[in-house]
């Protein structure tokens, strides 16, 4: 039996455990003392040392049962001088505009009560005496607080913590949440939607979204939007990076950082995390992972197949190897059929192509004349649908507008396009980031996300546009919409979101 350490003038609470004998059992201090403050009720041992506690303390405590049967066991338990008064919060879950937000900051050391002051709060959210926060925001932003706490004998101490309060949207369901529904205490980045709409994988500052808080500062968790549950998906402690996912949502692709750079597979089915033997690098758009979780586009010109640690290259549609990294990626759902953009090939530098494993064959589909052969057209973007009936491209022109190209033809009114980031399964409906500047109201020259259906005379702009003064950004990645259902998952002012 141990019991935890406690410390002067902080609260105290420590259940002993008991087994065995005949219900009802009732424990009792047999011998010695407890620490002036602390009483023993039940099996709790429970209150507030006071100055006298501080020090070890030998006691015995004696179980009985209701035949009259008792055990004696003796314990020490050790009370601390009372630490420095610190401002124990050192994160705030994040806020939404038009929603009500309670939190509540809390303080260590010192000698209690304490009276907290914080400054810094956007109106109408105000903070009591206690450290309660409350109110419903109604605009966006990051806030950095000045917490202040004072004790009982008027010692003082501070803290600064930054409260993130995401958008409201119209429509758009909130991801980054707990299975409670509770938003994060840290940012979100990153959201990538499975072809249903119903798993939504997206990397999170927050430490609180699951029962057992991370203590790394960034993590991956999968959202269930069926059943209502968010699930963290890298249980070890260090950073993860969120590389790619099935498009069936079972299977992502993981890097990890710092001492731990190798690649990982997530099976969502079975929560196992299986490394194998490449090391990370390259940028995010350049990775893919098949539906089985066996095929996998990584940082080089090849495919790599994890259960036979083998690589298949990319070919010229001449039958020659590729020599340099494709610029983008894209498998079909199977990935019988992968699409990339390469700057090798001979003359057709910048150029779309089609590689079928089946038949080992390459064909090219756009051919690109780009700045390194001294032309003005480069092709970057490439996104095909699962079932490979339809294709969008983006199109570089030189010294010129963007180009959007679905199925052939140029769109008209998209002439800023940057990023694709998903093609409905119907070829009718495409998601891009694109230079805010496309339609009226953009606020600056960074990227904003639009969607385009067919028919339309022109995109819209999805979501709140994006200001960097307030650091309030509006992004999706590749794999951000749900194909089959034409929802899209993004995130916006530090919150992932699908609508």
């Amino acid at each position: 039996m141990g019991l935890s350490d406690g410390y002067v003038n902080q609260p105290y609470d420590a259940t002993v455990a008991i087994t065995g004998g005949v219900a009802p059992l009732t424990l009792t201090k047999a011998y010695g003392s407890l620490p002036p403050g602390l009483t023993l009720a039940g099996n709790h041992i429970a209150g507030t040392p006071t100055a006298a506690a501080a020090g070890d303390w030998t006691f015995t405590l004696r179980l009985t049962d209701s035949q009259g049967r008792s055990d004696n066991r003796t314990v020490t338990l050790r009370i601390w001088p009372p630490p420095p008064l610190t401002v124990s919060t050192s994160s705030l879950r994040a806020a939404v505009v038009d929603r009500p937000y309670t939190a509540t900051v809390q303080a260590i050391g010192g000698k209690p009560p304490y009276t907290f002051q914080v400054t810094g709060l956007p109106a109408p959210l105000t903070a009591d005496s206690a450290g309660a926060i409350t109110g419903t925001p109604t605009s966006p932003g990051r806030f950095p607080l000045t917490v202040k706490v004072t004790d009982k004998d008027g010692t003082t101490a501070s803290r600064q913590i930054d409260l993130v309060v995401g958008w409201t949207i119209p429509n758009a369901e909130l991801i980054s949440i707990s299975t409670t529904g509770d938003p994060g205490n840290g940012e979100s980045f990153s959201a990538r939607a499975s072809s249903n709409g119903r798993y939504v994988y997206f990397v999170s500052t927050a430490t609180d979204l699951v029962a057992a808080p991370a203590t790394t500062s960034m993590s991956v968790y999968v959202r269930d939007r069926v059943a209502g549950t968010t699930t963290r998906v890298v249980a070890t402690d260090y950073l993860h990076e969120l590389l790619a996912i099935s498009s069936n949502g079972r299977f992502a692709l993981l890097a990890g950082e710092e001492e731990h750079p190798e690649y990982r597979r997530y099976d969502r089915t079975t929560g196992a995390l299986t490394p194998f033997a490449l090391t990370f690098s390259g940028y995010h758009e350049k990775f893919h992972i098949s539906d089985d979780g066996d095929l996998v586009y990584v940082s080089g010109t090849g495919l790599y197949r994890i259960s036979s640690a083998s690589w298949s290259p990319f070919h010229c549609p001449d039958g020659t190897n590729l020599t340099r990294e494709p610029w983008e990626v894209r498998f079909v759902g199977d990935a019988s059929v992968v699409y990339f953009v390469t700057a090798d090939c001979g003359r057709y530098q910048g150029s779309v192509f089609r590689y079928s494993r089946a038949t080992a064959t390459t064909t090219l589909v756009y051919a690109g004349n780009c700045f390194f052969n001294g032309g003005d057209v480069c092709y970057q973007g490439v996104q095909p649908t699962l079932n490979d009936a339809h294709l969008a491209v983006t199109k570089l022109n030189i010294g010129g507008e963007d180009t959007l190209i679905l199925d052939g033809t140029e769109v008209t009114g998209v002439d800023k396009a940057r990023y694709l980031c998903g093609l409905r399964e119907d070829g009718k409906e495409v998601v891009f980031t694109g230079l805010s500047t496309m339609l009226p109201g953009g606020n600056d020259g960074n990227l904003d996300i639009y969607d385009y259906q067919v028919g339309a005379a022109s995109p819209t702009r999805i979501g709140p546009p994006n200001d960097y003064t307030a650091d309030l950004y509006t992004n999706c990645t590749g794999q951000g919409m749900a194909s089959t259902t034409g929802e899209l998952a993004f995130v916006s002012a530090g919150q992932a979101y699908m609508l």
